[in-house]
């Protein structure tokens, strides 16, 4: 909703908030905003991110979402990027003069995720579900051809995140992520979309089996630097097992749900961003293939 509001042009009451913004809400660091688009406001505070998105865009533990008219744009609210937020009450939020977020009758936000332990079983209707949407997929993703079989540098790459896994070899593991952490146009590059939805589903299996981080995740980690801070931001919580709502459901949806809620989780994740969605779903998809055959995620 937007309306005048108390001397408020903007009024942005948040129905779901994710805990990291007790942060803000609690005046434990100063936040400002990053970037503002058509339907996300980006905030940073010391290279840690958060997010205020409409419903219809899902949630996380970074994120509140706001509800709001889908006819109505964010880059319509008058903010700026470098703009000093407040938090007032210890439940409101200001993120111009005139444009206040209400978070007085949010609820707290919880992962799809939550109480997923072992023994993990890939439900293979499920992954062929994830399959056939990646491959009817009209996004324009750069990935695309690695369904289709064809090789071309990308693809090698790709193959080598494997091989050079399984057959612990950190250098060519290393060699592979180079040519894709940072690789892609905007904020978040498409090699990087890739590889958040490769690191989610390894960290997660690897935590339903108390495993610490390996190879892949030490790689990884020490490689943040080549892209950008938001972008390296959700690298490193994908590390810790978080993610957008819509990854999380999906990975829900494979470990056991109906082929129906599997279907909607999909919809909702290829949904997201130019091809960003595409780019983590087929994250997910080749890291579950590879677990489902070589046991991958828990190697290295």
């Amino acid at each position: 909703m937007c309306t005048e509001h108390g001397g408020i042009l903007h009024y942005l009451p948040v129905v779901r908030r994710g805990k990291y913004f007790s942060l803000l809400l609690e005046g434990k660091q100063p936040f400002y905003i990053h970037s503002v688009f058509d339907r996300a406001i980006n905030l940073v505070s010391d290279g840690a991110f958060l997010a205020l998105l409409p419903q219809e865009r899902g949630g996380g533990e970074g994120y509140a979402t706001i509800a709001i008219s889908r006819g109505i744009s964010f880059t319509g609210l008058g903010l700026f990027p470098g703009y000093q937020v407040e938090a007032e009450d210890g439940y409101r939020v200001r993120l111009a003069p005139k444009v206040l977020v209400d978070f007085s009758l949010s609820l707290p936000w919880e992962s799809p995720l939550k109480g997923i332990k072992a023994p993990l079983y890939i439900k293979e209707e499920n992954l062929r579900l994830l399959q056939a949407a990646l491959e009817g997929s009209t996004v324009p993703s750069p990935f695309k051809l690695v369904l289709a079989g064809s090789k071309n540098e990308l693809i090698l790459l790709i193959h080598k995140l494997r091989t050079s896994l399984l057959l612990q070899d950190p250098e060519g593991l290393e060699e592979a992520l180079k040519g894709l952490i940072g690789w892609g146009p905007g904020l978040t590059p498409s090699g990087d979309d890739l590889i958040l939805g490769l690191s989610l589903t390894r960290t997660i299996w690897r935590k339903a089996y108390g495993l610490q981080e390996g190879i892949w995740e030490k790689r990884v980690t020490s490689l943040l630097g080549r892209t950008l801070p938001l972008s390296a931001f959700f690298l490193k919580e994908a590390l810790q097992g978080r993610g957008h709502e819509f990854i999380e459901k999906v990975l829900a949806c494979v470990l056991g749900k109906t082929p129906r809620e599997m279907g909607e989780a999909v919809e909702e994740l290829l949904g997201v961003g130019g091809s960003s969605g595409f780019d983590m779903a087929l994250g997910v998809y080749l890291s579950l293939e590879w677990q489902r055959r070589d046991n991958w995620c828990l190697n290295g």
